[in-house]
């Protein structure tokens, strides 16, 4: 019998109390899913997997009776159990698995075996967010409940780079990073518990033309996404925005009001985006107008202008740092403007034609979009700095900054990023232009640099570029 199936074999065994004797070819160690890991050397040529009367033992190693109890030769997958909370919990318990060797599949870089002090600060947060969803959440209990079983402590790929991630080869499983505190591991699980759901969903329903080739762009991703990529991205911040709806009304935290405010404008972008996409089928049409009455119903209460604010900030920043990294305008039609603008010429219109540059990339870290995170929970900062003063709603004298930034160093992704945001809210003709378009008056720019002279002012391009 092979290694992985008499493994599975003994855990189904080992479950089901039954008793068993089956021999396999020995290697150093032999991992039982969701039990543990046996370390048995190099010196035997085969082992035996056994059960009888309770007993179990692998080679020469003897399990213990308890699980999760850990001797010499063993070492148990640990649970992370909610049950001894109050009365009301969830009384959840899952799989904590940091030893199955397969639990890197597609990529999810796990973490190692998680020492005893940070287990306990991830047992210690999976109580405290079960305890919040069971207070204040209760519509996600019945959910989490049913669909949650395990749990896989993932490796930080950057500092300050939180990750989660699901697959719908193993529903109900989630790999993530230690959240930083209870209320954001609760709205991890919820947004992967969606993913599952969403992954199931799609097994039954085509939601889309599988055919489809064409890459969008999503609000929570640096590259561009397939139409499931967004779908999933939708539906599972969908359920988010619910977690931090439902937040706002039993906290006076002010974070809650972001969060809800950012992840609402960002879903809301992303359904926006699909209702233009024609490779959705009906029941994938239908799927999406559910999701859009859905946000709605969540958007009655108004946020707090300031917050607001930071949050269209965060939003707007993610997309258009994205226009300017992943859309290239063609050279063709750029020279052709550049050429217009040296002689003088009014254009009859404007390029449109663009491509996707490739990438790998599937987070890029943004210090700016931290930052408005940070104003949204302490009183506003003095200061003149670029961010703080666009923070402060003072666009008009952000955009002279930025531009003092771009003369220093035209390439910067900051600056150009920093100076549509600025331009984007000066109530001029050019608003909608670096709203959509950034990259277009970056692409004139760097061919009017190139052809020498005097750099244009990037403002008075984009009013330029606006009156034709």
């Amino acid at each position: 019998m092979g290694r992985y199936l008499a493994a599975v074999a003994a855990a189904a065994a080992f479950n089901g109390d039954v008793d068993f004797d089956i021999g396999i070819a020995s290697s150093a160690a032999l991992h039982i899913p969701a039990f543990g890991t046996a370390w048995i050397g190099g010196c035997l040529s085969d082992i035996r997997l056994r059960q009888r009367n309770g007993r179990r033992a692998i080679g020469m190693v003897t399990l213990p009776e308890q699980p999760g109890e850990e001797v010499a030769g063993w070492s148990a997958v640990r649970r992370l159990d909610s049950a001894d909370m109050t009365a009301g919990a969830t009384g959840a318990a899952v799989v904590f698995d940091d030893l199955d060797p397969d639990r890197g599949a597609g990529g999810l870089f796990p973490a190692g075996r998680v020492p005893p002090i940070e287990y306990a600060l991830w047992s210690d947060m999976f109580v405290q967010a079960n305890a919040r969803l069971a207070f204040a959440h209760p519509g996600w209990v019945k959910q989490m409940r049913h669909v949650l079983r395990v749990m896989t402590p993932l490796a930080r790929q950057r500092p300050g780079q939180g990750r989660s991630a699901s697959t719908w080869q193993a529903y109900g499983a989630v790999g993530l990073t230690l959240p930083h505190d209870h209320l954001a591991m609760a709205a991890t699980l919820i947004h992967e518990v969606q993913h599952s759901k969403l992954n199931m969903l799609m097994t039954m329903l085509d939601l889309h033309d599988r055919t489809d080739v064409v890459q969008y762009y999503s609000p929570w991703r640096a590259d561009p996404r397939p139409l499931r990529g967004l779908l999933h991205g939708c539906y599972a911040f969908l359920g988010v925005a619910a977690f931090w709806s439902a937040e706002r009304a039993v906290s006076a935290d002010s974070r809650a009001d972001y969060e809800f405010a950012r992840v609402a404008l960002q879903v809301r972008q992303a359904i926006d985006t699909l209702g233009t996409v024609r490779a959705l089928t009906q029941d994938g049409q239908d799927f999406v107008e559910c999701m859009a009455e859905r946000l709605a119903a969540l958007e009655t209460a108004p946020v707090p202008g300031s917050i607001e604010h930071l949050a269209a900030l965060a939003v707007d920043d993610h997309r258009l740092s994205w226009r300017l990294r992943s859309v290239v305008p063609d050279f063709r039609e750029v020279a052709a403007v550049a050429a217009a603008w040296q002689a003088g010429r009014r254009l009859s219109s404007l390029p449109m034609a663009a491509e996707l540059a490739g990438t790998a990339e599937t987070y890029v870290p943004n210090d700016r979009i931290r930052l408005w995170s940070r104003l949204a929970n302490k009183p506003m900062p003095n200061g003149d700095d670029a961010d703080l003063l666009l923070a402060r709603q003072a666009s008009e004298v952000a955009a002279q900054r930025y531009l003092d930034a771009l003369r220093r160093d035209p390439e910067s992704p900051a600056a150009w990023t920093g100076l549509a945001l600025a331009a984007a809210r000066m109530n001029g003709p050019d608003e909608q232009l670096w709203r959509d378009r950034p990259e277009l008056v970056r692409a004139v720019y760097r061919a009017l640099c190139d052809l020498g002279g005097e750099p244009p002012d990037p403002l008075a391009l984009a009013r330029w570029l606006t009156a034709q």
